[in-house]
């Protein structure tokens, strides 16, 4: 674990990325559960915009905007504790500041993954 500010992925015991560090979130929003509650409900409705965005940044071979829309989700999962789509638009960011948009097309599985498996364990938060 690092700094409980920081903006770098926080791994779990063992050493790999939790795919939700609701303990880091939790903490980071001051356990205010009304803001916990806005802030994953703002996210659950941006992100998969913002994923769908990529993929037609990609189509239209677009790195740069591919770069800005990646880095736009991670910093979403930042505020969030997302840690393992936040990994993922990390590696998206990167291929594409590279202009490697092969790898980013790659990744976007990963991607969607990754949101699928966060927006299962926030519905369940959501539903208590």
């Amino acid at each position: 674990m690092t700094d409980k500010w920081t903006a770098e992925p926080r791994e779990a015991d063992g050493g790999e990325l939790p795919v939700w560090n609701k303990e880091w979130m939790l903490e980071h929003l001051m356990e205010d559960e009304d803001l916990v509650r806005e802030v994953l409900e703002l996210f659950l409705t941006s992100v998969p915009g913002q994923i769908q965005n990529v993929k037609t940044l990609l189509e239209a071979g677009d790195a740069s905007g591919v770069q800005i829309q990646a880095h736009a989700i991670k910093g979403a999962c930042s505020n969030v504790g997302g840690e393992r789509l936040r990994a993922a638009a990390l590696k998206i960011e990167d291929a594409a500041r590279a202009k490697d948009l092969n790898i980013v097309g790659s990744y976007l599985a990963e991607m969607e993954l990754h949101y699928k498996s966060l927006r299962d364990e926030m519905a369940k938060e959501l539903a208590k």
